[in-house]
């Protein structure tokens, strides 16, 4: 498979625009060019393709792995820095995490997470 540059990729899961940005990052100085650069370079419509495979591949591996976790439900409570003159103990934080693998999905509760007491 060859990409619309004529760069070879790999036959694995990568899109094909993704490897060709990889080799060609190192023409750029630094590590990367603007954006601008890019869609001058290559063409809005190419960035833009290439910019959807590379969210579409990594949406696909993070599924992949929460398919491989234990379904599972975890609860914790901690809390953020304090700020002295508003909350000097912190800001108390308590996160619900559910990982649901059939689906893929990871879903985090804060809604229990209160500075005041809930309204009655």
């Amino acid at each position: 498979m060859t990409t619309s540059w004529g760069c070879a990729a790999p036959a694995s899961d990568f899109p094909p625009t993704f490897t060709v940005i990889c080799l060609r990052r190192s023409e750029a100085p630094g590590w990367g060019r603007s954006v601008k650069e890019l869609c001058s370079k290559y063409g809005p419509d190419q960035v833009k393709a290439f910019i959807r495979g590379w969210l579409n591949f990594s949406e696909r591996l993070v599924v992949r792995t929460i398919q491989r976790i234990l379904a599972v439900t975890l609860t914790n409570c901690g809390a953020h820095d304090p700020v002295e003159a508003l909350v000097p103990k912190g800001i108390p934080v308590t996160a619900a995490i559910r990982i649901d693998p059939e689906n893929g999905m990871i879903e985090i509760d804060l809604t229990e997470s209160r500075l005041w007491p809930k309204p009655k």
